[in-house]
């Protein structure tokens, strides 16, 4: 039995709901867990009702300090501004869109792509990883790389100019 749903809100907890409701319940809960606040709410779903949890990752080189590589971030960006009517509203109609990408991609600064992958597999004992670039690409265009690490910097020196991102 299989059920794919998007839930509004409370997400993780309506999930951990549905599983007390329906133990017997497959979910396939497509959602971004992006910090250790989620992580542990999963863990307290799978632990409290006997769930299994197989986080999903994009196959990504990462670097010494960030599980994704800039080029994997290139991809999501790209991706999100391609998409319309998003129901989480992160779309090509979110005027502040790549600063948003840029906070998800921050999340786990300070973490190697080893660290990352480690972690999840000691929390969930299983980690599925789905590829996300083609192993024989180019590299990423100068320009592309430079506008990103620009926009990097930025944001980390929190001097990221929000007011360029509006819509006129």
């Amino acid at each position: 039995f299989y059920k794919l749903f998007t839930l509004a809100g409370r997400y993780w907890q309506k999930v951990a709901d549905k599983r007390k409701e329906e133990p017997f319940r497959i979910t396939l809960a497509n959602k971004n867990a992006p910090n250790e606040e989620v992580w542990r709410q999963i863990e307290d779903i799978c632990r409290t009702t006997k769930a299994a949890a197989a986080p999903v990752i994009p196959d990504s080189e990462g670097t010494d300090t960030n599980p994704f590589s800039l080029e994997a971030l290139a991809v999501f960006m790209f991706r999100v501004l391609q998409r319309v009517n998003h129901d989480g509203h992160l779309d090509e109609a979110l005027w502040n869109a790549g600063y948003v990408l840029l906070k998800f991609y921050n999340l786990y600064e300070g973490k190697s792509r080893s660290e990352f992958e480690s972690d999840l597999y000691e929390r969930f004992g299983f980690l599925v990883k789905t590829p996300l670039l083609k192993p024989d690409r180019s590299p990423l265009p100068g320009d592309v790389k430079s506008i990103l690490d620009e926009g990097l910097s930025l944001f980390i020196d929190g001097r990221f100019p929000l007011r360029l991102l509006r819509k006129k």
